[in-house]
């Protein structure tokens, strides 16, 4: 990240032997079409090393933690190498998305190669807010590739907490 401090903006089964002989064709089916999936992979089997590269250059989901404080919700994301401009943080209803793209560009040069590579990926995660989140006043900042997302529980919901004494002997 260029900048190492930037905010977001917030938009608002039964046993074998139970199953009647006439159901074991259709297992047997389902075994052929699932082996005819994985033969068409390629005739060299699996794993396909085209495959493994594709799914190697697929930006991964990020990785996120959820914590309960007294007064708010937190929750972190890993984007690193991911600028803040290229995230976005929407609030529809009771639903957070958390979408982002990852573009990565590298390029080699020496007297007999010139090697130039991108990579592009979008990732999308969305959760639903807990009920006494207050959704109005969430806040977003990201700091050397980390998301903070705070939620604060709406004041009604601080209000009707209580402490409970426990008695025991």
């Amino acid at each position: 990240m260029t900048d190492p401090d930037k905010s977001i903006d917030v938009k608002s089964t039964p046993s074998a032997g139970d199953v009647p002989a006439s159901r074991w064709g259709s297992l047997t089916s389902l075994r052929r079409e699932m082996d005819r999936l994985f033969d068409d992979f390629g005739t060299s089997g699996w794993p396909v090393p085209g495959a493994m590269r594709l799914m190697a250059d697929m930006p991964p989901i990020p990785a996120m933690d959820l914590v309960e404080n007294d007064g708010s919700y937190e929750i972190t994301a890993e984007l690193p190498g991911i600028d803040a401009k290229d995230v976005e943080l929407k609030v529809s209803g009771d639903m957070l998305t958390l979408k982002g793209e990852k573009r990565e560009e590298s390029e080699t040069k020496d007297e007999n190669r010139h090697v130039s590579e991108r990579r592009y990926g979008s990732f999308q995660r969305t959760m639903r807010l807990p009920p006494d989140a207050d959704a109005d006043r969430i806040e977003a900042r990201t700091t050397n590739g980390v998301l903070k997302v705070t939620i604060p529980k709406s004041e009604e919901a601080k209000a009707k907490e209580k402490k409970i004494e426990i008695s025991g002997g």
